[in-house]
């Protein structure tokens, strides 16, 4: 006699997530994400927004970038974001010191500046102008335009670390800081207790710490 094999349901899980730490950071470790989250359907959905709005029904949980703070939201830390400039070789070679940025046509991951105004300061540069350059709005395009010559971006290196291990940017500079912002695994409190929210937690917690803030020279 046969009887018929279980039906194994799948779990649809929606995570939404920036679009540049979804390119360089969550595709390379998919294979191991996948593995973790057996019988899980896992979709993926891109937004340069920072703010987890959870008004749509269909998004389970979003990586964050912020301060970690959101009113009725469990926001479980990933990983600091670090900074520091990024350009090709060639540019970095004409970099003496920080005071050569001020004839350096600098990119910028967004429209307020904030990023390279975090690490002038933090290196004592306050008078350099940062009104100019370009302004993109993803990180990923920042750096693209950097590796094809076209300024200094300013990131995490975490973002280009395969650009920075094949040679394709530098980092012109030793210092790299912190801007106090992190990116965050955020989800309304009331779904810490689901089983998919718990694994993917687990999961990105484990990758996260494995992940050197700085990609290794």
């Amino acid at each position: 006699m046969s009887f018929p094999s279980r039906i194994r349901s799948t779990t649809n899980l929606t995570l939404r997530l920036p679009s540049t730490l979804a390119i360089r950071w969550l595709l390379p470790r998919l294979q191991v994400i996948n593995l973790a989250l057996p019988r899980t359907e896992l979709r993926i959905y891109t937004s340069a927004d920072d703010t987890p709005d959870f008004t749509a029904p269909d998004v389970d949980a979003m990586v964050v970038r912020g301060s970690g703070h959101w009113a009725g939201m469990d926001a479980i830390p990933l990983f600091q974001e670090c900074l520091t400039p990024m350009c090709t070789s060639e540019l970095a070679a004409s970099l003496k010191s920080v005071a050569d940025l001020a004839r350096i046509k600098l990119l910028h991951p967004g429209h307020g500046h904030g990023e390279w105004r975090c690490w002038l300061d933090r290196v004592g540069a306050t008078q350099t102008d940062i009104s100019g350059g370009l302004v993109f709005d993803t990180l990923e395009l920042t750096l693209t335009a950097a590796a094809q010559g076209h300024g200094v971006a300013i990131g995490d290196p975490r973002m280009a670390k395969d650009r920075l291990e094949a040679g394709a940017l530098v980092m012109p500079f030793s210092e790299v800081v912190q801007n106090g912002l992190g990116y965050f695994l955020v989800f309304p409190s009331q779904r810490s207790a689901q089983k998919k929210i718990r694994a993917l937690a687990d999961i990105l917690i484990r990758l996260a710490q494995e992940d050197p803030p700085i990609p290794a020279r």
